[in-house]
């Protein structure tokens, strides 16, 4: 089957959802690709997305903010627009988590959930989320703070690059939450 380039653009009200930080308003962004015999879109399967920063504070700290829902609940947004309101996590494999995303104006939310598959503390955890993407964080010391990697499979509905700035923005909030709060 041959795909093609033709363009639709999404709801604007997933540029608030993932269109992340404040600065990020690309319309260019905002757009999926569909095969024109079906509209259905085309899938970015099988696709890895990385993004990283570093955090400047110890690592047992970095750590503890990643897994600690009240510390969960002040990072978890891709803008001030957003907030999450409700974390909850069995943080054992096989235990599940619920981070519950929504916009501040009510005007629509979800429920990031998954189930741990693998923790190795302070330096990795892994899991899948509920429609069996999976996720990696890597956290590791060096010089200048501990660098946190995260890599996950690309969902289908957007851009790589929008869920790539997306999932940045939220890191970016983790960094912010942890450095002023050591």
């Amino acid at each position: 089957m041959i795909y093609s380039d033709t363009m639709v653009r999404t709801p604007k009200a997933h540029s608030s959802l993932l269109g992340c930080c404040n600065r990020l308003r690309l319309p260019s962004l905002m757009t999926k690709r569909y095969r024109p015999e079906t509209l259905a879109p085309l899938r970015e399967a099988n696709m890895e997305i990385a993004i990283e920063t570093t955090v400047d504070a110890p690592i047992e700290r970095v750590w503890a903010a990643w897994v600690t829902p009240a510390d969960i609940e002040n990072w978890n947004f891709a803008n001030e627009e957003w907030c999450c309101p409700k974390a909850t996590i069995d943080f054992v494999v096989g235990g599940k988590f619920t981070y519950r995303m929504e916009a501040k104006d009510a005007s629509m939310g979800f429920d990031f959930e998954g189930t741990f598959t693998s923790i190795n503390p302070l330096i990795e955890i892994e899991y899948a989320l509920a429609d069996d993407r999976r996720v990696k964080i890597r956290f590791s010391q060096s010089a200048s703070g501990v660098r946190v990697v995260e890599t996950f499979d690309a969902e289908d509905e957007h851009s790589a690059e929008l869920q790539r700035q997306g999932w940045q923005c939220i890191l970016e909030n983790f960094k912010r939450h942890v450095e002023q709060s050591k």
